[in-house]
């Protein structure tokens, strides 16, 4: 006896199989994307923070008040325009050995809480 077609059973089977896969690539795909917008925002404050120790490296009189606060107090919630408002940005006085200081920019993201970045730097202020 030959087989014309498939039988209910092995199409719900084929089908239950096939749903499976699909449900089980959505999840992953979702997850990676998650991921890539935690990535995304990481490599961002990463890139704030270089740009706000790049920008205290200059001998302006605002960085050095900046300097000054920090030394004073030991750290600074700095505030800048090229930061926004969604992030907060701290720096720390590790130490200071004569006219080297050595202090931490750390910025944190509002949007996801768990998440910061904090760079070591040194600079020579007088």
């Amino acid at each position: 006896m030959y087989k014309k077609g498939y039988m209910l059973i092995e199409v719900v089977v084929g089908l239950a199989i096939f749903g499976l896969i699909g449900i089980t690539s959505y999840n992953l795909l979702n997850i990676s994307f998650k991921n890539t917008d935690k990535v995304e925002a990481k490599l961002l404050m990463t890139y704030l923070c270089q740009e706000v120790i790049e920008e205290l490296k200059s001998d302006t009189s605002e960085n050095n008040n900046v300097l000054k606060n920090l030394i004073e107090k030991g750290s600074y919630l700095f505030d800048n325009d090229k930061i926004g408002k969604e992030y907060q940005c701290e720096l720390k006085l590790i130490k200071q050995e004569g006219n080297l200081i050595f202090y931490t920019c750390t910025i944190k993201n509002n949007m996801f809480h768990d998440m910061e970045v904090t760079l070591e730097c040194s600079r020579f202020f007088e």
